[in-house]
């Protein structure tokens, strides 16, 4: 007779032991499953917006890519001051009852959002004869319809975002990202194969967006997450709103709207060299910019999770020592090869030297940490000191804009000390606030 050891596990234990395995591993797959969706919908949309600005600037050339340049810069300093709405909605969200349950109180998204568009509208309306001139010339107001158009298309975009972030649907918010920069992937590139020129070009930058929500909202099956009613009373949420999207300034001229800022201070610099600048600017940034961009609704949820005061620091450090070490190795590579990638990209007629590129990549690596300061200050509650930071920022960006040096060199210090001031300014203002964060209201 063979001897067999009692091991005590029998196959039914082996059984509920692989079963139990298996949960466990997809328990763990659906924790990631959040970063993962977002991510790919960053991924998508960033390539589809390299790819826009490889096909522009080499049809344009760098004169008539610093025109696109400058509406696109625009359009997009505009949907960014927007954006405070999605960080708030997502924060509201994350605490917010569904509407229908009984003796909810709070102020409906809806009404909220619409009410900051009916704002925006009368400021962009009453401003752009200041600034419209300036920045596209002589065809400004054939390009405004499209311009208006675009920034309120978004603002409904921006609640979605905000309430599918704040819900944890980060599938459908994925899908937001990849869906609007394919379909404008597309109409960009129909518009350019038919010869269209900058009127036609801004209207392809506009279109995708309602009809990127129209098809991702008929895709949901549960719309339950765009119904809820926001926990605080309206006074609170709107003075909330109100501070984020003035943060939200500073961050769109920061980023998407820097261009356009470069149009205006450009003193006298040729088209050829402003277009240069702006394609340096956007492809530089684009590796850490493009993916956090994406996930500041979901880092908002992430730090706010993250319930120990401890931990919530021990992950904003671990974060931005990852980005800053990224950036000084990106760095280091487009001072190296910059130059001659860039040429052979974009064409022989695009010129930059290689200490202006590493210097670029550096300012998007301190973008970038704002870019994880803001979100943690947001959700911690401190939407004051959210908004110093990106202020400050802006200010100092601006400022340094204004030396007797230049454009590629003001550009670069302009990016790479302004963010990194306002950086500063939040990690103090969260220090000195201590554990006072999470009582603001």
């Amino acid at each position: 007779m063979q001897f067999v050891p009692a091991t005590g596990i029998d196959e039914r234990d082996e059984g509920r032991t692989v079963r139990t395995r298996v949960m466990w591993g997809a328990r763990s797959l659906r924790r990631f499953e959040g970063p993962v969706s977002v991510l790919l919908g960053a991924v998508v949309a960033g390539l589809g917006g390299l790819v826009t600005t490889w096909a522009v600037s080499r049809w344009a050339g760098p004169a008539d890519y610093a025109v696109f340049g400058a509406f696109w810069s625009a359009t997009f300093l505009l949907i960014g001051c927007l954006a405070g709405v999605q960080q708030e909605i997502t924060r509201a969200t994350a605490t917010a009852a569904p509407a229908r349950r009984a003796g909810a109180r709070g102020l409906g998204t809806l009404r909220l959002v619409l009410g900051i568009a009916a704002l925006a509208a009368l400021f962009i309306v009453g401003s752009f004869t200041f600034w419209g001139p300036r920045a596209f010339g002589n065809d400004h107001w054939a390009l405004f319809p499209a311009l208006l158009f675009a920034v309120l298309c978004y603002v409904p975009v921006a609640l979605v975002n905000g309430s599918l972030a704040g819900s944890g649907r980060w599938r459908a918010l994925g899908a937001m990202f990849s869906m609007d920069a394919l379909l404008r992937l597309l109409c960009i590139g129909i518009c350019l194969a038919l010869g269209g020129g900058p009127i036609a070009l801004a209207w392809a930058i506009a279109l995708p967006i309602p009809v990127a929500l129209a098809i991702v909202l008929l895709g949901m099956r549960d719309l339950s997450p765009l119904h809820r009613t926001l926990a605080e009373g309206a006074r609170t949420i709107f003075w909330n709103v109100l501070r984020t999207m003035i943060a939200s300034v500073g961050s769109a001229i920061l980023v998407t709207g820097f261009p356009v800022m470069l149009t205006l201070f450009a003193n006298g610099t040729s088209k050829a060299v402003l277009g240069t600048v702006i394609l340096a600017i956007t492809i530089t940034r684009a590796p850490l910019l493009m993916p956090l961009s994406a996930f500041q609704s979901y880092l908002v949820v992430f730090f706010h999770n993250a319930l120990s005061r401890a931990r919530q620091w021990r992950s904003l450090l671990a974060l931005s020592g990852l980005v800053a070490a990224a950036a000084v190795v990106l760095a280091w590579a487009g001072s190296s090869v910059g130059p001659q990638a860039f040429q052979i990209a974009f064409g022989s007629s695009y010129k930059l030297a290689g200490p202006v590129l590493g210097l670029l990549v550096l300012g998007g690596g301190s973008v970038a940490l704002l870019y994880l300061s803001g979100p943690f200050a947001l959700a911690r509650n401190r939407h004051g000191v959210y908004a110093a930071g990106w202020l400050t920022a802006t200010v100092v960006a601006l400022l340094l804009l204004t030396l007797d040096l230049s454009l590629p060199l003001r550009a670069s210090l302009s990016l790479c000390i302004g963010p990194l001031v306002g950086f500063v300014v939040h990690i103090a203002g969260l220090l000195a606030t201590g554990g006072k964060g999470q009582e603001e209201t």
